[in-house]
């Protein structure tokens, strides 16, 4: 019944700043894009001007709209502009989506992406992946929502766009609320209004209060929803008219639940009036079923039929799907009060097949919900309870111990009237009936002791499976720690820390003893730990570089390079996995140069890898092999690439992304060697995920 979806999705296209949705359209300026339009010539600006004016019918008039991006986009191809390329399919697939044509609107924002992609338009990616969030967000594909939402909050971080940081969070925060996780959603807008206040956007900070406002009413705090929207009321009534009447929607939506009718419907209409004003089509599609509801719960029939038939009207003269498909489920309902149920199950009937046309499940679980009282009516329970079968595939939990009575109790009285009938037309073989059903006990029991003895002995076997994998886990740890804190190596930092002693030199022994601790206290740390940030990764290799150029007599220099993309305080990653790989480089590539080496380490983003190198100028694998004596170093070295590749065995397991070590020799264009790099990728973890 409420717009409490529709409310949400108008607040996400007001935070991703889609085009036309800023606020109401003001005709002057539509008027001035449309003379500009007239006079321009055949080039990109005209490009700019259609693509401007779709943004301005976006929200109003979805279907002109789309006719303006459509004109742009062949006339951005003949430029080979790239930017108005990717401009123009985002705006074609806006369209779309707002006609409820998701497929299409995939599509659109998917080449929007690829294109913006290839010339490195990263804005323009991060709005493309922020459409496509919405449309499988709408189509209720919430963990596909979440990925993309997240890349376009990547992006927007490494843009430093501060702007689309907060919205791409608050979107988060959205989608969040549609999976019913309501205490991640409530973390994401706090997020968003610390966001808005750093950045002094009190429009920002408006919907985050209309938002946290409909997080009360989904919980049933009626209270609390009512002060957070007249708190987004306050500001929105001065400055933007859409939030307005949004704001006075969802005050109708708590009246509404309250059953104080009358209030509701006032609130309604004001918000149908300000609609109407700024010529929101869409809304007003909304606030007339929002009143056809309310009507229909004091007993108006016909005013609540006469209502939501124009809010049907409306959808098709705006060409939307979604919103055909709500009024249709609507109308059944309505027709259904009205004892009429051949013209109820006929709207909920097409109702339903649009609905799975679009792949709107909210929507299906609504028709499915009215045809099953439709079915009840007319005593067919086997018609009914496939329809609760049906309905019960999407709802959001399969844990509703109501609509589990529900089914119960349809289920029984089906299997009471099918085994009645059987007793009737079957009366002489009640005998052979009662011996087959017997029968059936006693094979149904046998098969439910072998299942209960396949699942204790499963259980078995995957318990000692764990404590396998856990000693596994352990040992490795164990051989980890002893190969980084290797007596050879602390031999020599020590050694040579007091040789700064005796020379007199206590500022720089105490400097690189403060090293060495630290050291020592962050790899014992991160033993223990199977993920840290790859910010104290990256200090746990300087300290031990520092440590090493002091052994080495500063022999070498280092680097260690972090891409853009990547945030290091926010990205996961295993320990110590670079620290076996820059030892090898040292102590094969490096000791035995004779001029100063180098070694790199880089950490960068593909895709949804992070690909660790670990690259140096040594005298390559081969030679180091024939300079290192047998029993020497060597061996240690041996058993470092032991247990990185143990760890990637251990790391691989259960794994569909299986992670491989690359050695490789670098040579030039004689085959002489310049040093080895060594390369792995580990899938990309945020920290918080």
């Amino acid at each position: 019944m409420h717009r409490l979806i529709s409310s949400l999705v108008l607040l996400l296209a007001l935070a991703l700043c889609l085009p036309g949705s800023g606020g109401a359209q003001t005709r002057s300026r539509t008027d001035s894009l449309l003379q500009a339009l007239h006079a321009s010539q055949r080039d990109t600006n005209r490009v700019s001007l259609l693509l401007a004016l779709a943004g301005e019918y976006l929200q109003s008039d979805p279907a002109r709209a789309l006719s303006y991006g459509t004109t742009a986009l062949p006339l951005a191809h003949t430029f080979k502009d790239g930017q108005q390329i990717s401009r123009s399919l985002y705006v074609v697939g806006s369209a779309h989506y707002k006609l409820g044509d998701y497929t299409l609107a995939i599509s659109y924002y998917k080449q929007s992406l690829r294109v913006a992609g290839q010339i490195g338009l990263k804005a323009n990616m991060a709005r493309a992946y922020g459409g496509i969030a919405e449309v499988y967000g709408a189509q209720g594909d919430y963990n596909k929502a979440l990925d993309n939402i997240q890349h376009a909050l990547n992006i927007a971080r490494a843009l430093g766009d501060k702007a689309s940081i907060s919205a791409y969070t608050y979107h988060l925060s959205m989608t969040y609320k549609y999976m019913g996780n309501y205490a991640k959603a409530l973390e994401y807008e706090l997020k968003t209004l610390r966001l808005a206040e750093e950045n002094r956007n009190p429009r920002m900070i408006a919907q985050v209060n209309n938002s946290l406002g409909m997080s009360f009413y989904t919980q049933g705090n009626l209270a609390k929803a009512k002060e957070y929207f007249l708190k987004s009321l306050q500001w929105s009534r001065e400055h933007e008219e859409p939030m307005m009447a949004d704001n006075l929607s969802n005050l109708g939506n708590v009246y509404f639940r309250q059953h104080k009718y009358d209030t509701a419907l006032v609130y309604y209409q004001q918000s149908l009036h300000i609609r109407e004003g700024i010529k929101e089509l869409k809304g007003i599609h909304n606030a007339l079923e929002d009143i056809g509801q309310v009507y229909l719960r004091q007993g108006q029939l016909q005013k609540a039929r006469s209502s939501c038939q124009q809010a049907l009207s409306m959808a098709r003269q705006l060409n939307d799907r979604r919103g055909i498909a709500r009024a249709q489920i609507n109308l059944a309902g309505i027709y259904q009060a009205m004892g009429q149920p051949a013209s109820a199950l006929d709207y909920g009937d097409q109702g339903i097949r649009l609905a799975r046309k679009i792949g709107a499940k909210d929507l299906l679980k609504d028709g499915y919900g009215t045809l099953i009282g439709l079915a009840e009516k007319r005593g067919d329970y086997q018609q009914a309870f496939r329809h609760l079968k049906l309905y019960t595939q999407y709802q959001d939990s399969l844990a509703d111990e109501a609509t589990n009575d529900k089914m119960n109790e349809l289920h029984a009285r089906y299997e009471s009237e099918k085994k009645e009938q059987q007793i009737k037309g079957l009366s002489q073989q009640a005998q052979i009936q009662q011996l087959e059903l017997e029968q059936q006990r006693l094979y149904l029991f046998g098969l439910a002791v072998l299942v209960l003895v396949i699942v204790l002995l499963g259980y078995l076997f995957f318990r000692q499976s764990i404590l396998r994998n856990q000693h596994k886990t352990i040992d490795l740890e164990q051989k980890l720690l002893r190969a980084q804190m290797n007596p050879h190596f602390i031999f020599n930092a020590l050694t040579a820390i007091q040789q700064f002693m005796y020379a007199n030199h206590p500022a720089e022994a105490g400097r690189y003893l403060s090293k060495f601790a630290k050291l020592m206290r962050l790899t014992l740390e991160n033993s223990r730990d199977e993920y840290i940030t790859l910010q104290k990764e990256i200090q746990t290799l300087e300290h031990y570089f520092e440590l090493q150029r002091l052994r080495f007599g500063d022999k070498f220099d280092y680097t260690i390079l972090v891409d853009p993309e990547l945030d290091p305080e926010e990205v996961a990653v295993p320990p110590m996995f670079a620290q076996p790989l820059v030892e090898n480089s040292l102590e094969h590539g490096i000791l035995h140069k004779s001029d100063k080496g180098l070694v790199q380490v880089r950490y960068r983003k593909l895709a949804d890898s992070l690909v660790l190198e670990v690259e140096d100028n040594g005298v390559g694998r081969k030679r180091a092999a024939q300079l290192t004596p047998v029993g020497g170093r060597r061996q240690y070295a041996s058993l470092a690439t032991q247990i990185t590749q143990e760890r990637l065995k251990l790391f691989n397991r259960n794994k569909s992304h299986k992670v491989k070590l690359t050695l490789v020799d670098l040579v030039d264009d004689d085959n002489v060697v310049l040093g080895t790099k060594a390369t792995f990728a580990i899938p990309y973890k945020p920290l918080n995920n």
